[in-house]
This record gives structure tokens, sequence and C-alpha cells, in this order.
């Protein structure tokens, strides 16, 4: 349901704004959104035992939801840099591998999620979490600066 939802507002942004969203977005958004999803109910199973057991799934689910969701993050950051190897995507940059910096850094933000996660260290909503840590603002630093280096702003 989160994954949906987010998706849901990409979809809506790209038409807002008049444009096609590439299958290299929807693909990596996909599977990077589901990762997140996957984590915030890996978070949740220990805390809302009432919840689950109407969803069907509990403690004994977190070994498959905690595989299914960092594969996810594993397709994701595999769709990235697809997306940077398409001639017809990379024809868009002046120098396409410096987005590998941000598919890295993508890739290893959303890891330590899932590792701070397994070791019951994200007590508030990811977003919450993602605002309060310090890793986190760099790590959307890296991703900015290698989208700007890749369009040859420097």
């Amino acid at each position: 349901v989160s994954q949906s939802r987010y998706m849901g507002r990409l979809l809506a942004g790209h038409f807002v704004i008049g444009a096609a969203p590439s299958h290299w977005i929807l693909s990596f958004s996909f599977f990077l959104f589901l990762s997140l999803a996957l984590v915030k109910r890996y978070i949740e199973v220990p805390r809302n035992l009432h919840v689950v057991r109407r969803l069907s799934y509990g403690p004994s689910s977190k070994k498959y939801i905690w595989i299914a969701g960092n594969l996810a993050n594993a397709i994701a950051f595999v769709m990235f840099v697809s997306f940077i190897s398409a001639q017809s995507e990379s024809a868009r940059y002046l120098h396409p591998p410096f987005l590998l910096l941000a598919a890295s850094t993508i890739l290893l933000w959303n890891l330590r999620l899932w590792d701070r996660a397994k070791r019951n260290a994200i007590t508030q909503d990811l977003v919450q979490f993602s605002v309060m840590d310090r890793l986190s603002w760099i790590g959307f630093g890296l991703v900015i600066l290698s989208w700007y280096l890749a369009r040859g702003r420097f």
C-alpha cells in the first residue's frame, strides 16, 4: 500500500508537469519504494502485533520481509546502473559516469536503513529518521552533487 502511494505521487508529479515518465524512472522507483515500504513493515512487525495478525503475517515473517526488501534495493540499484549504461539515456548527460555516485549512495543509504532496522535502532517513522540523520543529509548532498556533475555544471 505504501509503495503504491509513492508511485502514485511520482506519476501525479509527471502528469502535473506534462512529462511522460520513462520506463527507467518507473522501474527504479518501483523497486526503491518497495524496499522502503518493506523496511517500514519490518520495523512495525514487533510493535503492532494486533495489526500484524489482521494482515496474516507476524514475527516469523521478518526474515522474508528482510530478504525481499534487500532484494528490491539491489534491483533498484541495477535499474539505476542500467539507466546510466543505456546509450539513449546517457546522451542527456555530459558525464553520465558521475551518476554512479548517486546510484551507490542510494544503495548504501537504503542498506544502512535495513541495518539500522535489523538492530532495532529506528524508533520513529522513516522520514523522521532520515530528516534527523546526519548521514542521510550527506547522502542527499552526494546525490545532488553527482547529478550536478553529470549534467556538466562544474
